[in-house]
């Protein structure tokens, strides 16, 4: 496990005992149980560095050929065309949505494409920061996971040389409104 954000370089992969870790297995936990497709998360492994201080080492079973968004949007995943991406990405936000889970860290590195079947599937990643909302409003839900996913959607021709046009996220952006299975 590494650190991200602002304080990443200093931080590194040195967390505060207990870490996140066990949140992480408990969440994941349960968005499994709520049929939201996720790694399941096997075990982790704390080790000491010091007074109060760990690394970490989160283990999740390994899902075969399979790409995170980014790879998809930089065409490194011959197997997942985008629009079958899109598509698996807009179940995924609806089961989050009706669900009441809201991932705040959601990116085109935290959604894992794979094909199950004949059909593309994402699956929510780093999700030891997802929270679920008792009382929810699942298009609100929505919406927040939307923001999120669209900021880093915004970021990733910068970030990983992805070739992404105004008319594409304009096209994500509508692909991405609900639509009437949503509901049911």
């Amino acid at each position: 496990a590494w650190h991200g954000g602002l304080l990443a370089p200093f931080t590194r992969d040195v967390y505060r005992r207990p870490s996140r870790a066990p949140l992480e297995l408990q969440v994941s936990q349960s968005l499994r149980e709520a049929g939201i497709p996720t790694p399941e998360l096997v075990g982790y492994a704390l080790y000491s560095v010091g007074p109060g201080l760990v690394r970490v080492d989160v283990a999740s079973r390994y899902i075969p050929d399979s790409y995170d968004f980014a790879a998809v949007l930089a065409d490194h995943a011959p197997s997942i065309p985008r629009v079958d991406a899109f598509r698996a990405i807009q179940r995924l936000l609806s089961q989050l949505a009706r669900r009441g889970f809201v991932h705040p860290d959601l990116n085109v590195k935290n959604i894992l494409l794979y094909r199950d079947c004949a059909q593309v599937t994402a699956a929510v990643l780093d999700v030891d920061v997802v929270r679920r909302l008792q009382a929810h409003d699942a298009a609100k839900v929505r919406v927040r996971n939307l923001q999120r996913l669209e900021r880093s959607l915004r970021k990733a021709p910068a970030q990983f040389g992805v070739q992404l046009t105004d008319a594409e996220l304009e096209s994500f952006r509508v692909m991405m409104l609900p639509s009437r299975e949503d509901v049911l």
